[in-house]
């Protein structure tokens, strides 16, 4: 088990990193999260990023990427207010409740008026004119904000976050029945390709988060379905893939009790075990689409970063010590390449992919991945909140779900 001082520790520097980087701009949250530092020197993919993310604040030897995104800020939200618990600083509880009052109240991202999209969706920033509406982000969204609103009961009467939560739930359920059938129906496209994990995991997770409130049969068909498919053998996953499969199977398996889809996840968590580096704990870098690929390469934006994510949920959901040793040796690399910079935009943070055969930050860059991407939540933040719930004994997975897991619990940090 991983010292508790040292977990304690990389949480607080990650979220000074996010109050001293510049990405929270005002730092009281009163206007959300951007999106991910890019560093600028010697970086091969910067001017491809520039134009595909045209919302940028250029510094000295790097750019603040502007762009507020809905999940980015529902996910740092969540990891917040899990931080005030286990740290007991109440700040983080305030910076979380303005992010949401940005979001619901400022943000203008949450669409009640316009036909040209579904309605009750995220679009995908502050700063796209075009519908650009993910399948991905959405489920987050939904998720993250079906979690708050159960935990946090003073902050859904605040913001009617369930209520907007399970209307999000019901598009997701629309776009998910229209585009996974082949061909696809006609009908207006989101984005994102569900036969890859990255994108239909993700809304198998927000549909079983949406049935534990409202036990839709059309939920749970969706999820049987998309679960009978991954075991099907019809195709061959990266690990990244394979990580976004834990995610979403154990959320899923916990909320309908159902064995197929629990051995579901147990396959997908299984071969991530495989896969991990019995030395270093690192899961090899093979997200060719968006990131340096190699077995030396720690990426950061797409792998480890959810695949520590995974195995949490999955310890929760089954109580088999091999994915609480599988996590903590994941996790004890991430804790080990936390950027110790003295720069303000980087201390603390962990960057986008780590070389270990130089032994430092590196492995080349694409325009959505690579080292001198620096997320806030795909990165940053799932691996804060997973090192909240390491401290807590919690998981993604809500309390009241009756689990046969295990919940390790580390003595709480009372006071920073």
């Amino acid at each position: 088990m991983l010292d508790k001082e040292k977990l304690s520790t990389a949480l607080l520097a990650n979220i000074n990193w996010l109050e001293q980087s510049g990405v929270l701009d005002p730092v009281d949250g009163s206007w959300g999260i951007a999106a991910r530092v890019v560093l600028t020197a010697n970086n091969s993919a910067l001017e491809h990023t520039k134009t595909s993310f045209p919302a940028y604040t250029e510094h000295d030897g790097y750019n603040i990427v502007e762009h507020r995104r809905g999940d980015c800020n529902f996910e740092t939200v969540l990891m917040l207010l899990e931080a005030a618990k286990v740290l007991n600083v109440d700040k983080y509880y305030r910076t979380a409740d303005n992010i949401l009052r940005y979001l619901f109240c400022r943000s203008g991202m949450f669409n009640t008026k316009y036909d040209k999209f579904p309605k009750n969706v995220w679009r995908w920033a502050n700063e796209k004119w075009e519908p650009a509406v993910w399948f991905d982000d959405n489920s987050w969204n939904c998720a993250i904000s079906l979690i708050i609103a159960e935990r946090y009961p003073e902050l859904d009467e605040k913001y009617g976050i369930k209520e907007r939560a399970m209307l999000l739930a019901d598009q997701l359920l629309t776009g998910f029945n229209a585009q996974f059938q082949q061909p696809p129906l006609d009908s207006w496209q989101w984005q994102g390709e569900l036969k890859f994990p990255h994108w239909g995991s993700l809304v198998m997770m927000a549909l079983a988060y949406a049935y534990r409130i409202t036990p839709k049969a059309e939920y749970r068909e969706a999820i049987i379905r998309y679960h009978a498919y991954l075991m099907s053998g019809e195709a061959d996953f990266s690990a990244s893939d394979q990580a976004y499969v834990v995610i979403g199977a154990s959320t899923a398996a916990a909320v309908l009790k159902d064995d197929d889809i629990q051995t579901c996840a147990v396959k997908y968590a299984d071969i991530l075990l495989h896969k991990m580096d019995d030395k270093t704990g690192a899961i090899p870098s093979e997200h060719a689409k968006e990131a340096p690929v190699g077995n030396h390469l720690v990426d950061m934006v797409y792998t480890q970063n959810w695949t520590v994510v995974g195995l949490q949920t999955i310890y929760r959901l089954t109580g088999d010590e091999k994915y609480a040793q599988g996590l903590d040796k994941a996790m004890k690399l991430i804790l080990d390449i936390q950027d110790t910079s003295p720069q303000p935009h980087l201390n603390g943070c962990w960057r986008g992919m780590f070389d270990l055969k130089a032994n430092n930050w590196g492995g080349g860059n694409l325009y959505e991945g690579g080292a001198d991407s620096i997320y806030t939540g795909w990165t940053n933040i799932p691996v804060a909140w997973t090192i909240a719930y390491m401290l807590s004994g919690g998981s993604l997975l809500l309390d009241e779900m009756k689990l046969s897991g295990g919940s390790r619990t580390v003595e709480i940090v009372n006071s920073v």
